[in-house]
């Protein structure tokens, strides 16, 4: 068998390297939880009923570009491979557009503002799929044995909770004030080096078959994925996703709201008692 990457390799370290990606994957979506929103309502001024918009069209468009990015590397031919291509393309690409949501512009009108973040939040999620779709189908092409895709799963989980634990953290010391837009930018930098970083890791400690490109359409795209909801394990699975993505949201809000609520009541030397319930 021939690859593309380095030569195969099954033990710890080559199995860590693979899963690095995923703190990308379990720290960015923690940040962008926690404080998009604040950011485009507190620091701009954007009214929350617009700014809550931006994430489900958002998600719209992710569904529609992972479907034809799975279809795109399919059909793509690489010296590296195709799908640690776009692994390398993606690394890049998500980097710089997770940094772009947090850039500030010199305007006041909520449309312009509305118009500017919707689509940084688009291209922010096209740079994801760009990285993760390729990276979800990596690892049957990097082995056969299932004993060893499930050690690399369970290093790749290690990876997704540490991303999530840090980037539920260390933005909290950084993001001391709410109002202040250079922090947000300021926090966006350092974790967009990070993610960048841990991304170019998988890429250089992975390898891929290789084999022929199929030959499909992009129009071929979403037949395809909607004919997996035939399979009543997926159904389960997307239940139980979706109530841990809805757990996650509004732990994350819950906590931030907490926090405002108690220091916009402790600043004002009143209600000691409410104010120490909040601690």
């Amino acid at each position: 068998m021939e690859y593309y990457g380095r030569k195969p390799n099954y033990n710890f370290l080559h199995r860590m390297m693979f899963g690095m990606a995923e703190f990308y994957n379990g720290g960015a979506f923690v940040i962008i939880n926690t404080f998009f929103a604040v950011f485009m309502t507190k620091a701009l001024g954007m009214p929350a009923a617009l700014a809550g918009t931006i994430p489900l069209v958002g998600k719209v468009w992710d569904a529609i570009t992972d479907p034809m990015m799975g279809n795109i590397t399919d059909r793509t031919t690489s010296k590296f491979g195709p799908k640690r291509f776009y692994i390398l393309i993606g690394a890049f690409a998500s980097a710089i557009t997770f940094l772009l949501l947090w850039v500030s512009i010199p305007t006041t009108s909520h449309v312009i503002l509305y118009i500017f973040y919707l689509f940084m939040y688009c291209l922010f999620s096209t740079g994801f799929t760009i990285l993760f779709v390729p990276y979800y189908g990596l690892l049957p092409d990097m082995m056969d044995d299932y004993a060893l895709r499930a050690k690399f799963s369970n290093c790749r989980m290690i990876w997704s909770t540490l991303g999530s634990m840090v980037c539920g953290l260390i933005p909290t010391f950084i993001i001391t004030d709410t109002l202040n837009k250079s922090l947000y930018m300021k926090c966006a930098f350092i974790f967009s080096i990070l993610f960048l970083c841990t991304s170019l890791v998988t890429f250089f400690g992975t390898w891929e078959k290789k084999k022929e490109p199929i030959n499909t359409t992009l129009a071929e795209s979403f037949p395809q994925s909607v004919s997996v909801l035939k399979s009543r394990s997926f159904r389960l699975f997307l239940g139980l996703y979706h109530f841990n993505q809805k757990t996650r949201y509004r732990l994350g809000y819950g906590y931030l709201y907490k926090k405002n609520l108690r220091r916009r009541i402790c600043s004002s030397n009143r209600n000691s008692f409410i104010c120490g319930r909040l601690r």
